[in-house]
């Protein structure tokens, strides 16, 4: 026969006691209440942006015309006059190069000239030089210069330039020298 103790044995040990109940922690609190700021905070922050990104539809209760533009007419840059010299510097190491280029006048009026001056030194003879006018509405057929002082090495050439067209907003003039071995350098002067 079994006692009231060995009773009490058995009887625990089918059912054992059971443990208290525990609370959460201070600490599992504020990690749970982390986790949600950080899961919501950028819903949040990104409701608020698509809101506020979104422009606010027009309604005719709120509409007002603008006023129509007015045509523009645009301000011409003066242009120096008279005669002007330009002083080349390139990275160029071979080839034909443009020393200085001067114009007689800056300015020419239409159906006037203009006097060209350019000075070219080069490596190899230099046997052609050309100048190309560009204007407002017209692209002239280059111009020949013609050696006018020093030597195919180191000279001036000169030509004279015909003005048909207006330079209000393209004024352009395109230099060419091409050697004795066909090497070309081209030197865009932009005038306006």
């Amino acid at each position: 026969m079994t006692t009231a103790t060995e009773k009490r044995k058995l009887t625990n040990q089918k059912n054992p006691p059971s443990s208290p109940k525990r609370h959460p922690s201070k600490f599992t609190l504020l990690s749970l209440c982390a986790t949600i700021i950080l899961i919501l905070a950028p819903l949040f922050f990104f409701s608020f942006w698509i809101q506020n990104s979104h422009p606010q539809k027009l309604s005719l209760t709120n509409f007002s015309p603008t006023p129509t533009a007015t045509q523009l007419t645009p301000t011409l840059v003066p242009i120096p006059t008279g005669k002007q010299t330009f002083y080349i510097s390139t990275g160029r190491k071979t080839g034909p190069k443009f020393a200085t280029i001067t114009l007689d006048p800056y300015d020419p009026s239409i159906g006037s000239s203009q006097h060209l001056i350019a000075s070219i030194n080069s490596p190899k003879p230099v046997t052609q030089v050309t100048a190309s006018l560009h204007t407002d509405s017209q692209q002239a057929p280059p111009v020949n210069l013609s050696l006018s002082s020093g030597t195919a090495y180191d000279g001036t050439w000169i030509a004279d330039l015909s003005y048909h067209d207006t330079y209000d907003f393209v004024y352009k003039i395109i230099f060419t020298a091409i050697d004795s071995t066909g090497e070309t350098n081209q030197f865009d002067l932009i005038l306006r």
